[in-house]
């Protein structure tokens, strides 16, 4: 089996704007006992300071497990 969760928000206004992101894989392998779990997280914010002037920022964390069964080729 395999589930997949995204949540996501963004906005801002004419000098700041944002993104947020959320993501969660559980998938089941084919043997028994077989997984892959992943959660994901994103972050990015741009700021305009003047008419030649932008900072951004971004940021992503990955977290993931893999677990297999001993003697699975």
């Amino acid at each position: 089996g395999y589930q997949q969760f995204n949540l996501t928000s963004s906005g801002g206004n004419e000098n700041t704007q944002f993104y947020t992101g959320l993501s969660y894989n559980d998938q089941k392998g084919i043997l028994i006992g077989n997984t892959f779990k992943r959660l994901s997280a994103r972050i990015n914010l741009d700021q305009k300071v003047s008419n030649k002037l932008k900072f951004g920022v971004g940021l992503n964390v990955v977290n993931s497990i893999l677990g297999r069964v001993a003697n699975d080729n």
